[in-house]
């Protein structure tokens, strides 16, 4: 019966069911049968039957006036309590103004209610944000969400938390955290679903761009020129690709080896030392948090030798240590260091056996070296003349700009009294942040002498062409000019070389007589279509017209020369004008005496 009670204060159906019955009780009572039975007088009868339609109502209402009043008085408790609640809620979710703002969805009706901290998160008023949310991105606060919400509440899985980024009033990203709760009714159904969404942007951001420097440095710490290899004890833990690319292996082949491994070391370094031991040593003083920095020879490939310049030294990483190792390949700058020594030997011997004396001089003028060939040109004894020397370059070296320059002067040996001509070439160049000068010169008496001799030479060969009665010439066969003409074609026939020089081929040929124009043309090709470069020296004769007008007889002898500039006549004219009169006098006075030729 205690239970039967218990149920009935928790169970309004059971309350129906009682109610019901009591009315079924009430209404029998007030019955004609029951009337009939049990009341005799007939005037109580008479108003029982008149107002039992009344009395019924009325003892029923207070029957359920008296079952109901403690579950309304309950029911009105539990509404003041959730409304005081619910204000305290809203005024705790009112409270939370910097970094949340509170949201409810029913069915159909998306933000019923929003938190007025909205406005603080991301700057829209309550009604602007209800407008415009689809544009700024948070429509997805609100997309399927009933339909996710039921998904996981079958699969009885645990709502996760979702980010989400909005654009806020200033068009600026605002990440939000976002956690949901579904609100079920009596019959399980999810009625609503009340969020909370948490300004998470400051945490992004740092986020990012702690992102963004972890990016960065594994950039620099992939694309950096230089191997990087981390070292626990003596063991590779980590790399960059660079040193994969230097040693020619893969990252597992690497891994949890040690730099003397046979892949990477030869056994023995360049200095005869063990690889092994020298390895160790360096690394023990790294760990010690002694820098270290040496040369020292690896493998590409565990065959291919190559050095490389080595860094050591210790960094700490959440509380453990570690060595980092900077491995450069300097095989390249060992080749150019390599190259230049053997162009500096080089250039030492040319130094050394160059003809032509150096001077290498400061900024003051004094000297800092000077070659065999420049001592040679000053013996005897030139570290005694080398000061005279100097005091004779200075006042040239004293104007002289970066640019060469170059002089011929007269020197007078203080010692032997000779004088010497010199070429010389003088070179002002900086070499840190000093001026420095080069001389180069070159004794040249002797090439002097030739020249004079030469000049000599060519006075009289000119002197002699000027006079001689003989025209020397060169013609050019392909053009039909002549490309040289001596002047005693002005003697002979009364034009200058410039005159002829202007004159076309077809113009020089009219100047023949009529009868030797045939016969210089069939000369002429036979000629130059039968060339014997071993004998191949013709004369001729034939007349050609003096500026004068008359007709001069000349013997032209001439060889024709060809070679890579084309083909050519070279020959000498000689006048026999009077030596042909003569023969044509001759010739008429036996003709007239009858003698035969």
């Amino acid at each position: 019966m205690r239970r039967f009670f218990q149920l009935y204060q928790r169970s309004l159906t059971l309350k129906l069911i009682v109610f019901f019955f009591v009315s079924v009780f009430v209404i029998f009572l007030f019955s004609d049968f029951i009337l009939d039975t049990f009341v005799q007088n007939t005037v109580l009868w008479y108003k029982i039957q008149i107002y039992r339609w009344i009395i019924i109502p009325f003892l029923l209402t207070l029957f359920l006036f008296k079952m109901l009043r403690k579950p309304f008085k309950f029911f009105r408790q539990t509404a003041e309590s959730y409304d005081s609640v619910n204000k305290n809620y809203r005024l705790v979710v009112d409270s939370l103004i910097d970094d949340y703002f509170f949201y409810r969805h029913e069915p159909q009706k998306p933000f019923v209610y929003i938190s007025s901290s909205v406005t603080n998160v991301l700057g829209y008023p309550k009604a602007d944000f209800l407008t415009k949310y689809k544009t700024i991105g948070a429509e997805s606060l609100y997309e399927n969400v009933f339909e996710r919400h039921s998904f996981y509440f079958t699969e009885k899985l645990p709502p996760p938390p979702l980010e989400i980024v909005v654009r806020d009033q200033n068009h600026k990203d605002c990440y939000l955290e976002i956690k949901e709760i579904p609100i079920f009714n009596e019959k399980e159904e999810i009625v609503a679903i009340e969020g909370i969404a948490k300004n998470v942007t400051k945490y992004k951001l740092v986020e990012k761009e702690l992102h963004e420097h972890e990016q960065k440095y594994q950039t620099i710490f992939e694309s950096i020129s230089d191997g990087i290899l981390v070292l626990k004890d003596d063991k590779f833990i980590d790399c960059n690709q660079k040193i994969l690319e230097i040693y020619d292996c893969s990252l597992e082949e690497l891994i949890m080896h040690t730099p003397f491994h046979y892949r990477f070391s030869p056994p023995m370094q360049a200095n005869g030392k063990s690889s092994r031991d020298l390895a160790r040593n360096y690394i023990q003083e790294a760990q010690k948090g002694i820098p270290q920095h040496f040369e020292w020879i690896h493998l590409r490939n565990g065959k291919n030798p190559f050095p490389a310049e080595i860094s050591l030294s210790k960094f700490k990483f959440e509380n453990e240590e570690f060595v980092l190792a900077v491995v450069r390949d300097i095989s390249a700058r060992k080749t150019i260091i390599n190259t230049l020594k053997e162009k500096e030997e080089t250039f030492k011997i040319l130094y050394d056996n160059i003809p032509l004396g150096v001077i290498h001089l400061n900024t003051e003028y004094k000297l800092l070296n000077l070659n065999p060939a420049a001592q040679n040109i000053l013996s005897p004894e030139p570290n005694s003349v080398i000061a005279s020397f100097i005091d004779f370059l200075t006042p040239f070296l004293s104007t002289i700009e970066f640019a060469n320059q170059h002089q011929q002067l007269e020197y007078k040996h203080p010692i032997s009294g000779t004088n010497i001509s010199l070429s010389l070439y003088f070179t002002k160049f900086q070499k840190e942040d000093v001026f420095e000068y080069i001389v180069v010169f070159e004794d040249i008496s002797e090439k002097k002498q030739l020249l004079t001799a030469y000049n000599k030479q060519e006075s009289y060969f000119k002197e002699i062409l000027e006079n001689s009665r003989q025209i020397l010439y060169k013609l050019n066969v392909e053009t039909g000019n002549y490309e040289y003409i001596s002047n005693a074609l002005y003697h002979v026939l009364g034009y200058t070389p410039e005159e002829f020089y202007r004159m076309t081929a077809d113009e020089i040929k009219s100047l023949l007589h009529p009868d030797d124009i045939q016969k210089a043309n069939n000369i002429v090709a036979k000629m130059i279509n039968n060339i014997n470069y071993h004998d191949n020296e013709f004369a001729v004769e034939y007349r050609i017209r003096h500026k004068n007008g008359t007709y001069k007889w000349l013997n032209d002898k001439y060889q024709v020369i060809s070679n890579e500039n084309g083909i050519y006549i070279v020959g000498n004219i000689m006048e026999m004008t009077e030596l042909k009169e003569a023969e044509e006098l001759i010739k008429r006075f036996r003709a007239q005496n009858g003698e035969g030729e």
